[in-house]
């Protein structure tokens, strides 16, 4: 089940130390590492802009091309645009002159006289002539450098602290100001604040090199004045984020009009729950999901799932984090980030094999290595590389980048399911009550994405039953629930004083297959029960005489679903099969919310979900 994937994955590891492995330099990248930017970032038309480039795969006809923001890419530098051809050079600079019209523009980097970007610059806003005045900036001189890590090769080795503060002085409050600045390898989330406001986090650059980030501050945020900035480094598991920061400016907007204010410019949309019981369970834990909405249109434009940092060897800590950032699109491309960190005084040789998950590649075929890995254990894929640290120096991040096409049927739901089926993997690794607990405070953490089926991975049946009465806000669960304080907690009544209240048991119905086997896919497998797909479809129809209240619940077995395969009723996306990715049969249970049904004749509908042209081969049975 691997042909002619229409969605590109990428490993790249980058090494910031000494490993076994050679080191890739930074003009010389391959196009997953490609940057651009463009400064400044507001011109009069005809004035010179600075376009600075690297990580150019290195063909003679790589170029680059100025477009107006959010233009489609597509042939459309062959109609009237100028393509700067960079001569099979891997990085460097051209200076552009800025167009007549106004607007907001930006660079895009093309490989081998190619069709599609594979980097795209900072906006850059031409203003209207030269009559309206260009705002004064405030200019912060000097490089700091912000960690808990000396690192001999930077340019200030030594860190100041994690956080860093300066003041800047305005004779008006603007209706937005942009702060920018450089940064240098910044791998966390990083806070940015003014006068105690967070207004977003630095751009994320993992390479050791100088890139501009520009961070807009919102009119509401600012004050005549003095005004405070500070940056922070984010800690994850005790280990704080080692970056530098230089030419930091700030620069008023000369926009009269009033803009909108939203409530945070890049901050957190959501955070997956963690109520206050998770604390009984620290050990269960492994990690903490966020969810971005930079622009304040109450959809997610960054997803987030840091896992909590793992002991790999001897002092060597492992802090893996999975992304995913919205395009222009409004598809979502990923990666997965593994960061390395040796604590002790003593050099470390260590091999570290790696499974990536089919949710971002079906085969080793779909990845492509900057750095190649030592031993390809198992195509399915399963890497190993072998590395080896000084004391406290080493860093290595590998970084997996998914492209989404709407054709996939591939959704945000689907983006979400995808991180939380790699979770479930690390839940899967414990064992007993451990694995339990794990599994189900993931539900409640992914509540928003209603997993219903990561409630029916939980042996424990009070543990089950709890997990479903929290994801679906179906009582009757509770109702089922032996223990006293699990019941409560499933219910809501935490409160030792609540009064007690008499409930009707539920009459949700539960909803089977006929009986049969049906395959659903586009291959044949001779050894499976069923060797030929009957297409890639399933549909039914059931009765009720009844509408539910709530919900009912669609009982079936599954052999072998491995994508998201989506599950209709009456034409309404109810939820996805379980994922169980071995040959062999399993129980499956999904919630159907009592909004999906209809008295008299329902249709219910399961189809092989899409990767490109290849769709997931699987049977179902009652």
């Amino acid at each position: 089940m691997n042909t002619n994937k229409k969605f590109v994955i990428l490993l790249e590891i980058l090494v910031v130390a000494f490993l076994v492995m050679s080191v890739v330099p930074v003009c010389g990248l391959s196009d997953s590492s490609a940057d651009i930017s463009a400064y400044p970032s507001i011109v009069n038309p005809g004035d010179e802009i600075t376009v600075t480039y690297s990580g150019a795969p290195g063909f003679e006809f790589d170029g680059i091309a100025m477009f107006k923001a959010r233009e489609q890419d597509i042939y459309e530098y062959g109609l009237g645009k100028v393509l700067y051809f960079l001569d099979g050079k891997k990085c460097g600079t051209l200076t552009i002159t800025a167009p007549d019209e106004p607007g907001d523009y930006e660079f895009r980097l093309f490989e081998d006289d190619g069709y599609t970007d594979i980097a795209r610059s900072n906006v850059v806003t031409v203003q209207e002539g030269t009559t309206v005045p260009t705002p004064t900036p405030t200019t912060l001189s000097g490089v700091h450098h912000l960690g808990d890590q000396t690192l001999s090769g930077w340019e200030v080795p030594k860190p100041e602290g994690t956080e860093y503060t300066t003041t800047f002085s305005l004779t008006a409050v603007p209706a937005s100001a942009d702060l920018i600045l450089d940064v240098f390898n910044t791998d966390y989330n990083n806070p940015v604040l003014v006068n105690g406001n967070s207004i977003g986090i630095l751009c994320i650059s993992t390479i050791e090199s100088w890139k501009q980030c520009t961070i807009k501050i919102p009119g509401s945020a600012l004050r005549v004045g003095s005004n405070t900035l500070t940056i922070q480094s984010e800690s994850r598991g005790g280990n704080y984020d080692d970056f530098m920061i230089r030419n930091i400016e700030v620069m008023p907007s000369s926009d009269a009009k009033p803009t909108p204010t939203p409530t945070t410019e890049c901050g957190t949309f959501w955070v997956g729950v963690q109520e206050p019981w998770f604390d009984e369970h620290p050990e269960s834990i492994i990690g903490k999901l966020e969810t971005f909405d930079f622009d304040n249109d109450s959809s997610e434009d960054r997803i987030v799932y840091t896992f909590e940092p793992e002991e790999v060897a001897e002092d060597l800590f492992l802090v893996r984090t999975i992304e995913f950032n919205k395009t222009d699109s409004e598809l979502f491309e990923g990666k997965i980030v593994l960061k390395f960190e040796n604590k002790g005084d003593k050099p470390i040789e260590y091999s570290h094999i790696e499974e990536i998950p089919k949710s971002f590649a079906e085969s080793v075929d779909d990845l492509v290595f900057s750095i190649p890995p030592d031993e390809i254990i198992d195509p399915d894929p399963k890497v190993r590389w072998n590395m080896w640290s000084g004391a406290k120096l080493m860093s290595a991040c590998y970084c997996a980048w998914l492209e989404i096409h709407p054709h996939d049927y591939l959704s945000l739901a689907t983006v979400f399911y995808g991180t939380l089926n790699y979770c479930v993997k690390e839940c899967n690794e414990r064992s007993g009550t451990s694995r339990d607990y794990c599994l189900l405070l993931l539900a409640e953490e992914f509540k928003a994405a209603e997993p219903t089926y990561v409630c029916h991975e939980i042996e424990n049946e009070d543990l089950k039953n709890l997990c479903l009465g929290r994801v679906t806000g179906d009582k009757k669960y509770c109702e089922k629930i032996k223990n006293e304080d699990l019941r409560k907690l499933c219910s809501g009544q935490e409160e030792e004083e609540e009064e007690e209240v008499t409930t009707t048991p539920s009459t949700a119905p539960t909803i089977t297959i006929p009986s049969g086997v049906h395959h659903l896919g586009d291959q044949t497998f001779t050894d499976w029960e069923v060797p030929n797909p009957e297409g890639t479809d399933y549909t039914i129809t059931f009765s009720l005489a009844t509408e539910p209240a709530t919900s009912a619940d669609l009982t079936l077995n599954v052999f072998q679903t491995n994508y998201n395969n989506p599950v209709l009723v009456n034409g309404q996306e109810v939820g996805f099969l379980c994922i169980h990715t071995s040959e062999s049969w399993v129980n499956c249970t999904i919630s159907i919310p009592g909004s999906a049904l209809q008295i008299g004749s329902n249709t219910l509908t399961i189809r092989a979900g899409r990767r490109g042209t290849n769709y997931d081969d699987f049977m179902i049975k009652p």
